[in-house]
């Protein structure tokens, strides 16, 4: 069971990496005619994206944890069902 919860966690996890949005920060630019504006603008793109996969690095870090912990629950689990009774 506890095999079973920690492959869930796992997957929940890979799930909220994958559905991250990319949000660039704009620093409150109203239009592109102010001076600086586009450059400012379009330098929020690459930070963003660094935020981006940063956060997902971490969530990826979590999963695979739990993964791990999943894969050695059952691996416990089935050692101890082919252990004779005493």
């Amino acid at each position: 069971m506890l095999a079973a919860v920690s492959g869930v966690r796992a997957a929940v996890l890979l799930r909220k990496s994958t559905r991250l949005d990319l949000h660039p920060r704009w620093n409150d630019f109203q239009s592109i005619e102010q001076q600086d504006a586009f450059e400012q603008a379009s330098q929020g793109w690459p930070l963003a994206n660094c935020k981006l996969n940063e956060q997902a690095a971490i969530l990826n870090r979590k999963a695979a944890w739990w993964a791990i912990a999943a894969v050695v629950l059952g691996a416990l689990a089935t050692i101890l069902e082919l252990l004779p009774l005493p």
